[in-house]
């Protein structure tokens, strides 16, 4: 089964998921949900970028563009475009990586993104599946895939 991707889909579906994505995540930080209504040049910025992670880079964006609108409480143009910068600068930066020498860069910061977490609470997958906002099962599924083990940690830190 073929799914396409946002940029087959065109600008009219990538911006009616935009919107559908922000009222899911607006329903879930309010009570009432206000009456939507997204700017225009925001819905012009969303049909003209390229989202390369397809529907998880957009939601990516629709969540921080959420958080700014909660922050000033309204639709901020100039934050709101420096997320869209930000993540042209990084496509840009990324387009010559090789798609394998990419993950494992993921991969990488990942990994030392878990084990810092796990060290800064001892060790406790609970604790630390708690402060990474992930179940504790899909912390052990990500120990397990980038081979993060009891073994890593540091002895002085497990005896606290």
């Amino acid at each position: 089964m073929h799914v396409p991707n946002l940029e087959q889909r065109g600008e009219i579906d990538k911006i009616a998921i935009f919107k559908g994505i922000v009222k899911q995540l607006m329903q879930r930080t309010a009570n009432e949900i206000p009456a939507l209504e997204l700017p225009d040049w925001l819905l012009r910025l969303v049909a003209s970028t390229s989202f390369a992670g397809n529907v998880r880079e957009l939601r990516n964006i629709a969540e921080r563009i959420t958080i700014i609108h909660r922050q000033y409480g309204d639709w901020e143009r100039e934050a709101i475009e420096r997320v869209f910068f930000l993540l042209q600068q990084f496509v840009e930066q990324t387009a010559d990586i090789p798609q394998e020498q990419f993950r494992r860069k993921l991969d990488t910061n990942d990994r030392e993104r878990i084990v810092r977490a796990l060290d800064a609470h001892n060790w406790r997958r609970q604790d630390t599946a708690d402060y990474l906002k992930m179940s504790r099962k899909v912390l052990w599924e990500k120990m397990r895939k980038l081979q993060i083990s009891d073994d890593n940690a540091d002895p002085k830190e497990m005896d606290a």
